[in-house]
């Protein structure tokens, strides 16, 4: 069984409206007509293609959708959005025609001087080091709130932040806090803002467990790096921080239509974002900040907190808490 894949009952998502704007970027492609409401909760009837080896550990395209079809109870609109990343990722060369993800460190256009300044022992196996798909939660139809942090820590796989958040959401449904802190600092950061959309009070302290694997139900994840560099914490060369952003984000942005962005990465994620977007700043705090942005002709609420790692996020969090109650998301 797959990293953070279970197979028993799917759980219940909540009812609503889907709100998902039709966008059609430069990169050309059909727009990407909203799902029907029904179908943002309904997994499809009938399976994805099924690939040669459905069962094998990883594989392509084929294979991925058929295993978040038959493994993650996939809906039709998440599977949807993971197709349409999957083509993104295909007209920039990272996946081949035949839907087999290539190493980036050989198939990224900015592959030589991203990966210059590494040591060849440094440079993952090719396995480790393909694109992935963000994770889509089955709520996101409905807030659109999206996180973007760093990258990932000696991993990637296409369809590795699936893998990972659901093993994040099951041990936060058995009352476990995930290892390492992201998962529960950054999941109570989104669980303030997802109150605050809802118009629910605000929690004091760092909401419940289960709060906090909803919050990650409504929403999306992805890395503002794609590589990581196998040593440390795997932190990126200074040419994939000014590589990576400028050249994928956007077009990810415009296929998720974000209503809200939350940076996990005060001091290095928010400015690279920042830079790519019209925002303005309307709050801040010492660990904090707040910004309203046009993106794609739709308002968005932009925050800015502390990375996780060694509990920073707690310095972020009374300060996001008393923004919200100045002006709740979306409100400012």
């Amino acid at each position: 069984m797959l990293p953070g894949v279970t197979s028993g009952v799917a759980e219940p998502a909540p009812s609503g409206d889907l709100i998902l704007r039709a966008v059609s970027g430069p990169l050309g492609g059909a727009p990407l007509t909203p799902p029907a409401t029904s179908r943002v909760f309904a997994r499809p009837s009938s399976p994805p293609v099924r690939p040669a080896d459905p069962d094998a550990d990883r594989g392509g395209v084929d294979w991925l959708l058929y295993r978040l079809w038959e493994h993650c109870d996939a809906t039709e609109a998440q599977l949807e959005m993971v197709k349409r990343f999957c083509e993104l990722y295909s007209r920039y060369g990272l996946i081949d025609e035949l839907g087999d993800p290539l190493p980036l460190f050989r198939a990224c256009r900015h592959c030589d001087s991203c990966w210059a300044p590494v040591p060849q022992s440094e440079v993952p196996r090719p396995e480790n080091a393909e694109v992935s798909v963000p994770w889509i939660g089955s709520s996101y139809f409905i807030d659109r709130i999206c996180a973007l942090a760093i990258n990932s820590n000696r991993y990637g796989a296409l369809g590795g932040h699936w893998w990972i958040t659901r093993g994040h959401i099951r041990d936060l449904r058995a009352g476990i806090k995930p290892r390492g802190g992201f998962a529960y600092g950054t999941g109570s950061i989104l669980a303030a803002i997802e109150a605050s959309l809802h118009g629910q009070p605000l929690p004091e302290e760092p909401p419940n467990l289960d709060l906090i694997a909803d919050a990650w139900h409504s929403t999306a994840f992805q890395e503002s790096v794609k590589c990581a560099p196998e040593v440390g914490r795997g932190t990126p060369t200074g040419a994939m921080w000014q590589n990576c952003p400028s050249t994928y984000l956007l077009e990810e942005l415009r296929l998720l239509q974000p209503r809200v962005l939350l940076l996990v990465g005060r001091t290095d994620v928010a400015p690279r974002v920042l830079d790519l977007i019209d925002a303005t700043e309307i709050d801040r705090g010492d660990h904090f900040q707040r910004h309203g942005a046009d993106l794609f002709g739709s308002p968005a609420d932009v925050f800015s907190v502390n990375h996780p790692s060694w509990g920073h996020w707690k310095q972020s969090y009374p300060e996001l808490l008393a923004s919200l109650k100045r002006s709740p998301a979306l409100a400012g």
